[in-house]
């Protein structure tokens, strides 16, 4: 089985006050399932894991935070990008392709994914990122099956009639997965 993270699940890992917090701690300790996410879901790890650190609103296990806590700024993004898909077997995907588009005379170059969260963006209604994570899974559950996508994000879940139906891709809290797989 195959399923699709959201970033909001692995933010929820490492702060305890979130309400999926043990529910995302099970899911990615669960071996039986290949975990997937994107260059797009890491991107906004890091910019969301570093507000958080610098709130004191997280906790990381104490190898991971004495490794960062020597770390220079610009490096501990890093660190933790590979910390967490090593710890936790995940398997990221890359931008699929460049694509060229004559804009106002120009040809612009998009990356497939966004062209893809554009022509989604007014059938959804969502925020952009939220927009680039359902393209993203869009395009690869052409390639291979995405399974489920996790996520705990309100509109995202609000709206899960509608991704099933353009995307092909069931949506499901953290909550419900662990239920649904016993964890």
């Amino acid at each position: 089985m195959r399923v699709y993270l959201d970033t909001n699940v692995l933010i929820a890992y490492f702060k305890p006050n979130d309400p999926y917090y043990l529910d995302s701690r099970k899911i990615l300790t669960y071996d039986e399932i290949d975990k997937i996410v994107s260059f797009l879901t890491l991107t906004e790890f890091s910019s969301v894991i570093s507000r958080l650190e610098k709130g004191g609103q997280i906790k990381f296990a104490p190898e991971i935070g004495k490794i960062i806590s020597k770390m220079p700024l610009k490096q501990r993004a890093i660190i933790l990008l590979k910390y967490i898909v090593k710890k936790f077997n995940l398997k990221v995907l890359g931008a699929k392709e460049l694509i060229s588009l004559r804009v106002n005379g120009e040809v612009v170059s998009f990356p497939l994914e966004f062209l893809k969260a554009i022509s989604l963006s007014y059938e959804l209604g969502l925020k952009t990122l939220d927009n680039l994570h359902i393209a993203i899974v869009a395009l690869e559950n052409k390639l291979a099956r995405i399974d489920y996508f996790i996520t705990g994000d309100r509109d995202i879940i609000d709206n899960r009639k509608t991704i099933l139906k353009l995307v092909g891709c069931p949506i499901s809290t953290p909550k419900e997965f662990a239920e649904l797989m016993g964890l």
